[in-house]
């Protein structure tokens, strides 16, 4: 995967976009391989930053904190999954960007952190570039949220959606440098990124468990961002994507949802926390955690769980504490009233 900053001059000046970034892109387009790694740094400070956050939290999680594949360690450091969103962990949608899975994860991250980040960042220059690369990776975490949602809840780490959102900023910056969408798409620099996203889409559907709905979400706010950062006026496109931002941030929240066919995973979630084991890992190897155990169990009870309900009294007799003991008769009798064949089995 090579830097797009490095295959060439390119065939036109961006003239429509603002004179600060028309300068910085009209030089990108024409760089090349000379710079060292020290001024590589100094030209790109945010995206080593990043990547060093990364690698720092990765060496923890994997070395120091149970492992970064265990889905315990990946929930506690941030990972985001449609449950724990639901029950207000909103940061999630952020955190999730600098948590990784594995070796191979972060080593591909790194480097393409490396090939194309570092580029985009000297042609938009540190403050826009991050701006792109903090609001794609939200984008592709909702979309990854939303799909999670509708289709099979899952939990999802990485700077892939932030990633993806840096190519599709920096296809729409290679954009502005043709006449027209066909001598555009006929770019071999263009091709080239094309098929990269395509084979690493069509390995994600086949091999590895790669999250194709974080990547679509994140190139797509990317390009829109892309473009409106190298737009002389756009003040009603930032209207537009602000309010489609929004319409994307409700969806994958969605406070107002009520599960459905997976609704006791809620319970499932709340009943690790709250004892430290879970159904296929030896005892005590998920990490207990009992406030966000106790916030998932009573949501899930908000929302008709009976299996929550039943799980959060069950943890409230184990206190023995008398005040709490009325709070769980009352969660026995709602567990009852809500299933009453879990009503028979549990009591």
């Amino acid at each position: 995967m090579t830097d797009p900053a490095e295959r060439g001059p390119l065939p036109r000046d961006p003239v429509d976009a603002p004179p600060s970034v028309r300068v910085r892109v009209a030089a990108q387009a024409g760089a090349g391989t000379s710079t060292g790694p020290l001024e590589r740094i100094i030209a790109s400070p945010i995206t080593y930053l990043v990547t060093a956050i990364n690698i720092g939290i990765f060496v923890w999680a994997e070395y120091f904190a149970g492992g970064s594949s265990n889905p315990s360690t990946l929930l506690r450091f941030g990972a985001v999954e449609p449950f724990h969103l639901w029950a207000g962990e909103y940061w999630r949608l952020v955190t999730c960007m600098f948590v990784h899975a594995g070796l191979v994860h972060i080593a591909v991250i790194t480097y393409m952190s490396i090939g194309y980040a570092t580029a985009l960042e000297r042609a938009l220059g540190h403050g826009r570039f991050l701006l792109v690369y903090l609001l794609a990776g939200i984008g592709g975490s909702c979309t990854s949220v939303i799909v999670g949602f509708l289709h099979n809840p899952h939990t999802s780490a990485g700077a892939s959606g932030a990633l993806f959102g840096v190519v599709g900023a920096t296809l729409a910056l290679r954009r502005r440098h043709f006449a027209n969408t066909r001598s555009f798409l006929a770019d071999r620099g263009v091709r080239s990124i094309a098929l990269q996203f395509g084979i690493l889409t069509v390995v994600g559907l086949t091999v590895l468990p790669f999250d194709n709905a974080a990547h679509v979400g994140g190139l797509a706010a990317g390009a829109a961002l892309g473009t409106l950062l190298t737009a002389r006026r756009s003040r009603n496109g930032w209207l537009a994507f602000s309010l489609g931002f929004v319409v994307l941030l409700a969806a994958a929240a969605r406070p107002w949802w009520s599960p459905g066919e997976d609704k006791d995973l809620v319970a499932v979630y709340a009943r690790a926390y709250l004892t430290g084991n879970s159904p296929g890992m030896p005892d005590g190897a998920w990490h207990k955690d009992i406030p966000r155990g106790v916030r998932l169990a009573e949501r899930g009870c908000t929302y008709r769980v009976a299996l929550a309900c039943e799980i959060l009294a069950q943890h409230l007799d184990r206190q023995r504490d008398p005040a709490l003991t009325a709070r769980a008769d009352e969660l026995h009798r709602r567990t009852c009233d809500l299933d009453a064949a879990l009503c028979n089995l549990v009591h």
